[in-house]
């Protein structure tokens, strides 16, 4: 069994970890502005996701993807890690994986954030992931995820984390990209059992104030469960954590070190 590619910075006194997890077509590099503030706080892991960044060809292969896959890659370089819990950190897409993570080991999670995340109920998300369906029939996956990081990002603020987004997405090949877009099976029945599930562990969202598409939802899911916060950040979009790196960064680790 070949591993997940992952950076550790271990603390010299804190015994708690931080685990961040990017999203679909990002890698590690996605959490550059908040490594130098966690790391001289908390012990951190830093990984990429199977087929981004570094993370290439890992075993067992698969011709598809399924979200018990991917979740079982950061389930096996946990365990492999010794790491029994952790507070964790997830960007867009990889609120979805958080999600699954939490359905199926709820004990192992300290707290959670969940920053530009995805919720299941809105017109909003049902409206973009149709466009997404109909876009991989008519474009590359290279023009895919230009069109989409001008969607998600379009104010001339976001230009830095579209052109990062970017060049994180191209790592992807065209075979590699089709497998994760399998994982839109499994994608509006994870949303809805997770939403539905009574969350047992504290919750933080941070979401951009100009993150259009995904912001209603997390809205909703503050309302029906009690152990969720919402922070919106302003003048951020989708990738609050590029966007805001000063403000995201102090919200998150004054969360993490509330008892």
């Amino acid at each position: 069994m070949k591993l997940l590619n992952h950076d550790i910075y271990k603390h010299p006194t804190s015994t708690h970890w931080v685990v961040f997890l990017h999203g679909a077509g990002g890698s590690s590099k996605t959490w550059d502005r908040q490594l130098t503030d966690f790391k001289a706080q908390f012990n951190v892991l830093n990984m990429d996701l199977r087929d981004h960044g570094n993370s290439k060809n890992i075993i067992p292969e698969y011709p598809k993807y399924n979200l018990t896959i991917v979740t079982q890659d950061i389930l096996n370089l946990l365990d492999h890690l010794g790491i029994d819990k952790a507070s964790f950190i997830s960007l867009s897409m990889g609120s979805f994986l958080m999600q699954s993570l939490a359905l199926q080991r709820p004990q192992l999670i300290e707290k959670c954030i969940l920053a530009g995340a995805v919720f299941a109920g809105t017109w909003q998300l049902r409206w973009f992931t149709r466009i997404a369906l109909i876009f991989n029939q008519l474009f590359t996956y290279q023009q895919m995820y230009t069109i989409f990081s001008w969607i998600l990002m379009p104010r001339k603020n976001h230009q830095l984390a579209r052109r990062l987004y970017k060049i994180q997405a191209h790592k992807l090949s065209p075979e590699e990209y089709l497998k994760w877009v399998a994982l839109y099976d499994d994608f509006f029945s994870t949303l809805d059992q997770f939403r539905n599930w009574k969350v047992s562990f504290r919750t933080l969202v941070i979401m951009g104030d100009q993150d259009y598409v995904f912001a209603t939802g997390a809205k909703r899911f503050e309302k029906i469960q009690p152990k969720v916060t919402l922070k919106i950040i302003p003048n951020a979009g989708h990738i609050c954590n590029i966007d805001q790196p000063e403000i995201f960064n102090t919200t998150a680790i004054e969360f993490f070190k509330e008892h």
